[in-house]
């Protein structure tokens, strides 16, 4: 198991950094304040890295956050994004009717910042994605839109730890072709795992029901991994019924925004 997720000692006057993905944090404690300011870099993404810096950059747009003064330590835990995600492989694939396919998606994580008594201080993305409607535009909602390899369960894995590994199986029960151009997951639905080089979610099933109907939708717990042992990070933004029913594919045509 990696100590990524673990509590950091903070000390007044002194400023620490923090890079996940294509962010990069700053941090300065002074007494019941911890200063704040991030950026978003299109450079390659990282790993976690956490470091202590000499002084404070005086010149960043800091924005101040109150905390406790006896708070001298934060600690760090991965989380989702606070809306569904509309991904989009980057080829379309064809699932043809009565057959069922496991794919790993890899969705990018959020940076949960906890003070040492328990307050949420910041939630940031480790990636900016972009908006995106999904379904009609009465009833549709706003989700976040990635454009992701979708790769099929036997390909081989990156350890990137800005991404938690989705394990997505889709199985066609209509009597026609299910062509994958998009692909709505409500993520808020989704516990975070640590396995040995990498974070899960849980499994979803989707059953396809056809072009105009709802899929049948199934939460399962975490994937089942014979060489790694997995460990609750997170708990789901939102408890949803393990089985419900939702709109979960759709065509170019019939998103906005992507």
């Amino acid at each position: 198991m990696t100590n990524t997720w673990k509590k950091h000692n903070i000390k007044d006057g002194f400023c620490y950094t923090i890079e996940a993905g294509f962010l990069k944090l700053w941090l300065y404690k002074t007494k019941n304040e911890l200063h704040t300011f991030s950026e978003h870099k299109s450079s390659e993404p990282r790993e976690f890295i956490w470091s202590e810096i000499d002084d404070r950059i005086s010149d960043l747009e800091w924005v101040r956050c109150i905390i406790s003064q006896s708070s001298d330590s934060i600690a760090f835990t991965p989380t989702l994004p606070d809306r569904a995600l509309v991904v989009r492989p980057e080829f379309a694939m064809k699932i043809p009717a009565g057959v069922s396919k496991d794919f790993h998606i890899g969705i990018p994580i959020w940076l949960k910042i906890m003070s040492a008594d328990d307050k949420l201080i910041l939630e940031i993305p480790s990636e900016i994605l972009s908006n995106t409607w999904f379904g009609p535009m009465e009833t549709g909602e706003l989700c976040y839109a990635l454009k992701s390899s979708i790769l099929s369960q036997d390909e081989p894995l990156k350890p990137f730890l800005h991404k938690a590994i989705c394990p997505v199986q889709i199985s066609n029960e209509s009597g026609e072709d299910l062509v994958l151009q998009r692909i709505c997951l409500q993520v808020k639905n989704l516990a975070v795992y640590q396995g040995q080089n990498r974070l899960w979610t849980n499994k979803i099933h989707i059953s396809y029901q056809g072009n105009e109907k709802n899929s049948k939708i199934k939460i399962e717990g975490p994937p089942l991994n014979k060489t790694e042992e997995m460990q609750l990070l997170t708990e789901p933004k939102e408890v949803a019924d393990q089985n419900f029913v939702r709109r979960t594919f759709s065509s170019f045509k019939e998103i906005v925004g992507v």
